[in-house]
Order: C-alpha cells, then structure tokens, then sequence
C-alpha cells in the first residue's frame, strides 16, 4: 500500500546551512532546486518522483517532494538505479496533481537543476500531456555553473562534484538529489569573485544568452509527416492503432498495439503515447515508427 509519507508533501522548518558566506550565495531572491526521477532517459518517459529545496542565500525555506504514478510499470533496470518500484507508486498522485503542486511551491522562484535540460523535457511534456501552462520561472544548469566555477573538478557529473567537494554522495532520488544540487549552487558562488547575480547565472548557468524555461520547451504536436497522420484521425477518434516500431541495432522490427493519446513534439522530435485497458503502454518516438495502421471496429 502507498504510504501517506511519500504522497503528502514533505516539509522541513527553514534551516541555515552552515560554513556559507550569505551574501556571496545567490540572488537576492528565493530559488528552488529541483530534480526528477522517471521511467527512463528519452525526454518523453514518465515522471516517477519530483523534489525541489527552496531557498534564500545559505537558508533554507522548504523542502517538498512526491511519489508519481506513471500508469505504466517500471522497467526493471531503472529501478535497479533509483530503487523506486511499481509498488511504490501505486495509488500515487498522477503527474497532474503534482505538477500543479510543484507550481505552487516554486511560485515567484529562480529555478536550478543539474543537467537541467534532462528536468525541463521530462517536466514541460508532462505539463504538455496534462495540458497545463508550465510555469514562467527560469531555469538555471548547476552543471554549467559548477563548469564555469569549479574549475578544478575532474567531472561535473553530481556524483563527482560531491565527491570533489566532500558532499554526501547522490542517491538517485529526487529530494537528496535536488538538495545536492542546491549544495553544489552554494558551492560554486562561494567560488565567484563577485556575489551571485541573475546575470551571473544568465552568463555562466544556461546554455545560450538566456536561461532555459519549460515553456515551449515540449508541445502538443501540429503537423505530422504524412505516415504518420493516421495517429491523429486515430487519437481524435479513440480508435486502436497499430505501429511497426523499428528495431534498434539491427534487430527485427517489432509491432505494438494501442490507442493513442498525447501526441507530443520537441523541437523536430516526436513521440506518441500509446494506452492500453490498463493503463500507459508505451511512449514511442516518432522516429522509430516505420508504419501505422488504424485498427477498425
């Protein structure tokens, strides 16, 4: 049974973290650092977990975090990474509820996240699948700013920047590892001549001129290719389908079957989510499926 622990909010009193300059640590405003866990890598697999710590300078003001039922199992070898299980997340939030909880908690708040364009797909196609507006508040890479920071660092994965910097080591779950995150923030700014800034972060924690936002960032798909058009008169009538799915290295393509729902696009990427009887079958991307056929009666 799902505990009452992992679907209610965990909330800590604000707590300082000790040894960090204040004034050097951040903006003069609250930011949240955020992680996610999924169903696997590809930017249009499924919520798990979310956590997010938000703070002030070296003070922390909340911590939250929820379990996510994905409506699809789990496959083994992520579990085997994150240790989150089936049962764990049965009788779960959908990822509807929690977003709109993360919102509320991360309302008015610079965003961060290590790796963030991983957090920011997974995210933005969720808000895009429950047809919600993400939220407007920009994102920020700790990976990038630890780069432009830590300059001494062999890698800048999370699990050896903690190591480089005498951190705990990270857990693959979406709280520790958002805290981690945070701690990793903290720690590049402490390393910077001048305090933290937004245009700080501007110039050395995004990938461009601008920081990332999960607006736009995943949509609702428009205009298919012609093979794939069929989805669309499908999904608009709930009707089953049928996809040829190409297989990977060589290996003999493969057949699925299911109704399709979101039909969603990133960039010039696009992947269909395919619903069975008893929930999410599969997420397939565009660019794997080689035909489709609309199953009649």
């Amino acid at each position: 049974m799902f505990s009452d622990e992992a679907i209610d909010p965990v909330r800590d009193a604000a707590t300082p973290t000790e040894g960090l300059e204040v004034s050097r640590c951040a903006p003069d405003r609250d930011v949240v650092a955020v992680d996610t866990e999924t169903t696997g890598l590809p930017w249009y697999e499924r919520l798990i977990e979310i956590g997010a710590v938000r703070f002030r300078g070296a003070r922390v003001i909340d911590r939250w975090r929820m379990l996510v039922d994905p409506r699809r199992p789990i496959p083994a070898r992520v579990t085997e990474i994150h240790g989150i299980t089936d049962a764990a997340v049965a009788g779960a939030p959908e990822a509807r509820a929690a977003l709109l909880e993360f919102q509320r908690f991360c309302r008015g708040a610079l965003l961060i996240a290590h790796n963030a364009s991983f957090d920011r797909d997974i995210l933005a196609a969720e808000y895009a699948r429950a047809g919600l507006t993400p939220p407007p508040e920009p994102l920020y890479c700790t990976w990038r700013f630890a780069k432009h920071c830590i300059a001494d660092a062999p890698r800048y994965g999370l699990t050896a920047l903690a190591a480089h910097l005498g951190l705990p080591a990270a857990a693959h779950r979406a709280l520790p590892d958002a805290e981690l995150a945070r701690r990793v923030f903290l720690a590049s700014c402490e390393r910077l001549a001048e305090p933290c800034t937004v245009a700080t972060l501007d110039a050395h924690a995004t990938g461009s001129d601008a920081a990332l936002s999960l607006r736009g960032a995943v949509r609702r798909a428009r205009d298919l290719p012609p093979h794939l058009r069929p989805l669309r008169a499908a999904r608009s009538k709930g009707a089953a389908v049928t996809l040829t799915v190409k297989g990977a290295e060589g290996a003999a393509d493969r057949v699925v079957c299911g109704v399709p729902r979101a039909l969603l696009a990133r960039g010039d990427d696009g992947a269909v989510d395919l619903w069975g009887d008893a929930g999410l079958l599969e997420s397939v991307a565009f660019a794997d499926i080689a035909g489709v056929a609309v199953r009649e009666g």
